[in-house]
């Protein structure tokens, strides 16, 4: 166009195609680039939504094992945009329904090796792009829902799988002690405590276990070669829902020539871990179990106490020094469950607790408080994700950091406060002072209008709350008191500003 200026001659327009290429904040590229999807056909449509899936999932699945597994769940993430495809660009959302898009978000989300996070960001990138360049504005609508309603169900199985590897944890953490401390004071005598050993880990998740047992403990001298007898004898296993113990004099013996595999079941494959039942310098046998890998470390635990506890049996009459040997071996659980199940309980950015600190620290306090009176603060940074698009992440940890001390500073003392994670906030208070709620709604509206008033940022930081009063009873359950808060949060972010950007 400048030349023909240069020459005095007139121009004209013309439509050109454009590469976009759209990328994450760190840079990298979230799919390959593509033209406008304005003007085009419906099948050249369908043909880029292909496209951009098969890109998605290889980026999603490439670190899934098996090829059975990649290929299925690609099927699946196509089968989620076909029917997007279907549903919107074809029936123009007559009738349209998020039950099919249900069915296929729990199969992706369900899977663990599957990142909900990176699933969640790809997800997002190709429905925005399809919501940017769509041209009818009902369109816009219906697809700017099907996103929301995407994000908000991966967010949420998140934070389920989140709680649920929380509750395995603190399982984890308390099973071997208290099922072993038991069986120590009950009184039971061997084949009862083997058979409860064997039920208890089919409750942890072992599909099947089998104790193997010498005649006589086998004793490691240090420095020479332990000296193994001949055979070893199938005392008991747990099988197919069924447990079975055989006396001593009728177990089936185990030697070179019949293997352990002869006594293990052959209706179809399984795959066993062996693990070694010793303490101090005696081996007793070992242990076989189905276990998944990720338990593998956990069940070396088990085998631990498992250990000690059949030395305590064999030498009862010995209890001061297996009580030691117990309490050596409940210190090595404990370094152990820090390692595998210890999440710290604060949130550095805030320092203030996070979910798992906050989970804790308020059930506990709901119980020791039966009849007092509390309440339950859920809040939501304003426009986060916009002040991190606008002025940068610093920007939003800034305000992030901004709320969390405007928090302390407006909540008594003694609440338990959190962040949760993103923009959300949380704070647990006990106290029967009248107009509670009120005072903290008109303290906490003083302190942002303050800030913001001399605050030299080109944004508002201020945050959102929803308050929820309740009486304290130990048969609470505190994720639905958290559902409560989140109900009056949201009604509260209605009332927010458009924009948090400063005139």
């Amino acid at each position: 166009m400048r030349l023909c200026s240069v020459r005095e001659r007139s121009h004209k327009s013309c439509r050109m195609s454009a590469i976009f290429h759209q990328r994450s904040s760190c840079g990298c590229q979230l799919h390959t680039g593509f033209t406008t999807l304005r003007h085009i056909s419906m099948e050249q449509l369908h043909d880029f939504i292909h496209q951009q899936v098969d890109a998605m999932a290889e980026e999603l699945f490439s670190s899934i094992s098996y090829e059975k597994d990649r290929n299925y769940y690609t099927e699946v993430l196509h089968a989620y945009f076909e029917n997007i495809y279907e549903e919107i660009f074809i029936r123009k959302g007559t009738d349209f329904s998020n039950e099919p898009l249900i069915r296929y978000l729990r199969k992706l989300t369900a899977y663990p090796h599957i990142s909900g996070e990176m699933l969640l960001e790809q997800l997002t990138s190709l429905l925005r792009t399809l919501i940017n360049f769509s041209e009818e504005e009902l369109l816009q609508t219906q697809l700017s829902g099907i996103l929301s309603f995407t994000q908000q169900y991966v967010h949420s199985a998140d934070v389920f799988q989140l709680e649920k590897e929380i509750m395995d944890s603190n399982r984890k953490a308390w099973f071997v002690p208290s099922f072993t401390r038991d069986l120590i004071n009950s009184g039971a005598n061997f084949k009862e405590t083997i058979t409860h050993i064997m039920e208890r880990l089919h409750l942890m998740n072992v599909k099947s276990s089998f104790f193997f047992f010498f005649d006589k403990p086998v004793i490691h001298q240090e420095n020479e070669l332990a000296e193994y007898p001949d055979e070893i004898y199938l005392a008991a296993y747990y099988h197919d829902e069924k447990s079975v113990y055989h006396e001593p004099g009728k177990r089936p013996k185990v030697t070179t020539a019949n293997g352990f595999s002869s006594f293990l079941p052959k209706e179809h494959s399984h795959c066993y871990t062996s693990f070694i039942l010793f303490s101090g310098d005696e081996q007793f046998g070992l242990l076989l179990c189905e276990v998944e890998q990720k338990d593998i470390s956990f069940m070396q635990i088990c085998s631990l106490q498992i250990g000690a506890l059949l030395h305590f049996i064999q030498l009862n009459a010995s209890e001061r020094q297996i009580q030691k040997e117990l309490q050596d071996s409940m210190k090595v659980i404990q370094e152990q469950n820090s390692i595998l199940s210890y999440i710290s309980e604060y949130d550095d950015l805030s320092q203030l607790l996070n979910r798992r600190g906050f989970m804790e620290r308020a059930s506990h306090a709901i119980e020791s408080n039966s009849g007092k009176k509390a309440y339950l603060l859920f809040g939501d940074l304003d426009h986060l994700k916009e002040i991190n698009d606008c002025f940068s992440h610093l920007a939003g940890d800034f305000a992030l950091r901004t709320v969390s001390e405007r928090l302390r500073k407006c909540l008594p003392k003694d609440a338990i406060t959190a962040r949760l994670g993103g923009d959300e906030f949380v704070s647990f208070i006990l106290t029967d002072i009248p107009d509670f709620k009120e005072q903290l709604l008109k303290n906490l509206k003083a302190e942002s209008d303050a800030f913001n008033a001399v605050c030299d940022k080109p944004f508002y930081v201020e945050i959102s709350v929803g308050i929820y009063d309740f009486y304290c009873n130990p048969q609470m359950d505190l994720t639905d008191i958290l559902k409560h808060s989140d109900a009056i949060l949201y009604e509260e972010k209605a009332k927010r500003r458009s924009s948090i950007k400063k005139v």
